[in-house]
């Protein structure tokens, strides 16, 4: 049985949503709610554990709910979105079949919650595996950074996403924009990143705040921030590599900016999301868009 992880806070009505897609599947759901009141619902069977922990930060709950967690993987799901339990089974698949894969992420979905029958899909990564799974950890971090991509809802090995939560506990970054990028930097340095060429799941976008647009792009003047990164990692690199990770990532920064870059990604992105594998994840997307419409 899988497991799928689902912090909340303040957000209780995406609960019963999230049970109901999930139930479908062979699947350990593990919610932990850090709201002021508990969800007052019982739940039925013994798939579905609920931890109410209010007053505790977001690393410290996803600690908390770790311990309910037996299980060598995990996959980290948002609250209002929705992973696709096939692509859950091939990172549980590629994990087990290569030790050395920390973390396994993939492309999404996404639909406005004004018009939920159009799906629509954002420039996908530039990923390569070759580079991802070299011998050499400059050449991984390098080509990550280099090609930066969101990894934070993404499937894991469970001492590799632990102890990237206890890292960002200790580290208390100003600028939560630093959360994901520390995230990366905890996979690569304890394995290797892989990129599942398919749709990973299917998320919701609204016309409200989300929780990188709090923040600042990160940029060269959060000077204690890239410094908390460069210390926070400087120890698990060989040969100063986290250097790597901060050059890597503003490179890649200042050549999004250029419109030759944009042009590229946009044709490319087009090309590739028509060669992106979706076996099997049919079914998976019309059970997600079942339980929205209901």
């Amino acid at each position: 049985m899988k497991t799928v992880l689902v912090p909340t806070h303040e957000r209780q009505n995406y609960i019963e949503r999230i049970v109901k897609y999930y139930g479908k599947y062979d699947v350990n759901l593990v919610i932990v709610d850090s709201s002021k009141k508990r969800y007052n619902t019982d739940f039925d069977g013994d798939k579905i554990t609920y931890l109410h922990v209010p007053k505790l930060s977001f690393y410290e709950k996803i600690i908390k709910a770790c311990d309910e967690i037996n299980d060598e993987f995990l996959v980290l799901a948002p609250d209002d979105d929705f992973i696709y339990y096939p692509s859950i089974q091939n990172s549980y698949e590629k994990m087990n079949a290569d030790k050395r894969i920390s973390l396994c992420m993939g492309e999404f979905e996404f639909f406005h919650v004004r018009n939920v029958n159009h799906i629509y899909h954002r420039p996908s990564s530039f990923l390569n595996n070759k580079k991802l799974m070299s011998e050499s950890k400059r050449v991984q971090i390098s080509h990550f950074m280099g090609n930066y991509s969101q990894v934070l809802w993404s499937a894991y090995r469970k001492d590799v996403f632990l102890k990237s939560m206890q890292l960002l506990k200790l580290a208390c970054f100003e600028n939560e924009n630093f959360i994901e990028i520390s995230i990366a930097s905890t996979a690569l340095s304890m394995g290797n990143i892989f990129y599942m060429n398919k749709y990973f799941g299917l998320r919701e976008e609204t016309d409200e705040e989300h929780w990188g647009s709090r923040h600042k792009s990160i940029s060269l003047h959060n000077t204690r921030d890239l410094d908390k990164l460069h210390n926070l990692h400087y120890d698990e690199f060989e040969n100063d590599n986290s250097k790597l990770i901060i050059n890597g990532y503003f490179q890649f920064i200042k050549r999004r900016k250029t419109f030759s870059f944009r042009l590229y990604r946009y044709l490319r992105s087009n090309i590739e999301n028509a060669l992106i594998n979706r076996d099997n994840i049919s079914q998976a997307k019309e059970d997600a868009l079942l339980v929205i419409k209901n």
